[in-house]
C-alpha cells in the first residue's frame, strides 16, 4: 500500500480539476494514491477524470449519485490505504513539496495527529492565510470560534480519520465540527506547518461565499456547544460578539459590550488554554482601532 492516500471529493469541477490533479501528480514525493469520488457531476468532470485515470495509475475514481461532500469524504476515508491521509479540494493547487514536507513533520513529532499549512490565496499571490504553528495556539483559535486550519491543506493519521468521520449535522461547516471533536478527544496534537503548501482559489463558487449566512448560524451553534462542553458561563450576546466584532465584523456592538464580553469570557477561556489570552487581546485591540 502507498504511504499516503490523497482524498479528493469532486462535484462539477471541470473548470479547475485539471490543475488540481496536475499539482498532485507533480509532487516530489511519489508514494501516494489519489482517491477521487465524483459526486454526481453533470459537467465535463467525468470525462476529465477518465483521462487522468488513463494517464496516471495512481489516480483512482469512484462514482456516486450526488450525496454531498460529507458522504464523499467518509467514503474516501474508508477506501484509503495509506498510513497518512491528505485532504484536497478540486479547485485548489498543491505546491510540489506539499506531501514531502508534511510527512517530515509527522516523522519528527510522534504526537502529531493533524497537520495543516499556511495558504496562499490564488487570486492574490501576495496574500496569505497564516495559521498557528503550535497545538496550544491552534486550539485557542477553536475556542474563540475560528476554523483553526485550512481544511484542504490537512494531513491526518489514518487511524484518527477512521475513528472520527465527518457528520452532516452542521451543513457547510463539517470541517469545524470535525476539528472540535478532534480537540475534545485529546489524543494527538494539531497545528500548521510553517511553510505555504497550497494555493486556495477564491471565487463565487466557494462554499463560504454561497452559504455565508448558513455558515454563520451554524458556527454559532458549534461554538455554543463547545463552550457548554467546558461548562463555561456565557450569553447569546457573548457568542455574537466573538463571531462578530472579534472576527473582523463590526456587527453594531458598543465598546462597552465588547469590553464586557472579552473580560467575562477571557477569564474563563484562559483557564482552559492560556494562549486564548494573547489571541483574544490581539483581536480586541484590532477591533478597537477599527471602531
Amino acid at each position: 500500500m502507498p504511504l499516503v492516500s490523497v482524498i479528493l471529493p469532486v462535484f462539477n469541477a471541470a473548470e479547475f480539476i485539471d490543475e488540481a490533479i496536475q499539482s498532485l501528480c507533480s509532487q516530489t514525493f511519489s508514494d501516494f494514491e489519489l482517491l477521487i469520488v465524483n459526486d454526481g457531476s453533470t459537467d465535463r468532470t467525468s470525462e476529465l477524470l477518465r483521462q487522468w485515470q488513463q494517464k496516471d495509475p495512481r489516480v483512482n475514481v469512484f462514482y456516486q449519485r450526488n450525496e454531498g461532500v460529507v458522504s464523499s469524504l467518509n467514503k474516501l476515508i474508508g477506501l484509503a490505504g495509506g498510513k497518512y491521509i491528505a485532504r484536497m479540494d478540486a479547485d485548489d493547487i498543491c505546491f510540489p513539496e506539499r506531501l514531502a514536507i508534511q510527512l517530515e513533520y509527522f516523522k519528527r513529532d510522534p504526537a502529531l495527529g493533524v497537520l495543516g499549512s499556511k495558504v496562499q490565496l490564488n487570486n492574490a499571490p501576495q496574500e496569505y492565510w497564516h495559521y498557528r504553528q503550535t497545538s496550544e495556539q491552534t486550539e485557542a483559535l477553536l475556542l474563540l470560534g475560528n476554523t483553526p486550519l485550512c481544511h484542504p491543506s490537512i494531513m491526518v493519521r489514518r487511524e484518527i480519520y477512521q475513528n472520527l468521520l465527518y457528520r452532516s449535522d452542521y451543513p457547510h461547516l463539517e470541517d469545524l465540527d470535525w476539528f472540535i471533536r478532534f480537540l475534545r478527544r485529546g489524543t494527538h496534537s494539531m497545528y500548521a506547518a510553517s511553510e505555504i503548501l497550497i494555493k486556495y482559489r477564491t471565487h463565487t463558487g466557494n462554499i463560504s461565499v454561497k452559504h455565508r449566512q448558513l455558515q454563520q448560524e451554524t458556527r454559532k451553534i458549534l461554538l455554543a456547544n463547545l463552550w457548554r462542553s467546558y461548562s463555561l458561563t456565557f450569553t447569546e450576546e457573548d457568542i455574537n460578539c466573538f463571531l462578530g466584532p472579534l472576527m473582523a465584523d463590526k456587527g453594531g456592538f458598543s465598546v462597552l459590550q465588547v469590553n464586557n464580553s472579552v473580560r467575562h469570557m477571557g477569564m474563563q477561556l484562559a483557564q482552559i488554554n492560556p494562549s486564548t489570552k494573547e489571541e483574544l487581546a490581539r483581536r480586541h485591540n484590532l477591533w478597537l482601532t477599527r471602531s
